[in-house]
Order: C-alpha cells, then structure tokens, then sequence
C-alpha cells in the first residue's frame, strides 16, 4: 500500500492512497487539490504503477476538491502508457476535463 500526503499549512493538500491492487488493476484514492505543488505525489505513484505492469489505473478523485493544468498533465501521461478510469469525479474535475475536451481520453464513471 502507498500513501502518499503532502501537507499545507491548514493540513494535508493532496492524499494519493493506493485502495486496491488486483488482477493488474491498481486502485489509488486521490483527495484534497491536485495543483503544481502537489502533482508530484500523483506523478510517482502512477509512475510506479506502471513501471510494474498494471494494466489499467482507476482513481477514485470523490474526495477531490482542486485540480489544475499540472494534475490533469499527470493523468494525460498515465493515460498515454495505461487506461485510466477516474471514478467518482466531483464537480470542478468533470468540469475540468469536459471543457478541455479530454472526456474520450479521460473516462468518468460514472458517465453524467
């Protein structure tokens, strides 16, 4: 299991929680903001992932209240070596991902 935190002032910014790993599918739990100070955690976890062969990547970002361009940078990249699946995307991240246009590339579920 990887828990990744990255703390702010006011308590933790990001948490990358790996939930789940079976069958190659790796499950991360991802929470908090996911911005230019924070990528990094998602960076290496994903990267970690992959160099160990999974097939596919689901991340649970329910408890994501923040991304940016930097964050939606890591997925791109993850989503380039491995299918992703972001499962549960709160509001500000469907949004994000739907007005750039990435919603082939980056699969919500469940679908809006």
């Amino acid at each position: 299991m990887v828990e990744l935190i990255s703390d702010g002032d006011a308590g933790p910014r990001a948490i990358v929680q790996e939930v789940a790993n079976q069958a190659g599918v790796v499950t991360f739990r991802v929470g908090g903001q996911l911005d230019v100070s924070t990528e990094g955690l998602l960076r290496e976890a994903l990267t970690s992932a992959v160099a160990a062969g999974t097939s596919k990547i689901v991340l649970d970002v329910s408890d994501l209240d923040f991304m940016d361009s930097s964050g939606l940078a890591v997925l791109l990249a993850a989503a380039r070596e491995v299918p992703l699946e972001l499962r549960d995307p709160t509001t500000v991240v469907r949004r994000l991902i739907t007005i750039t246009g990435l919603t082939e590339t980056l699969r919500m579920t469940p679908d809006a």
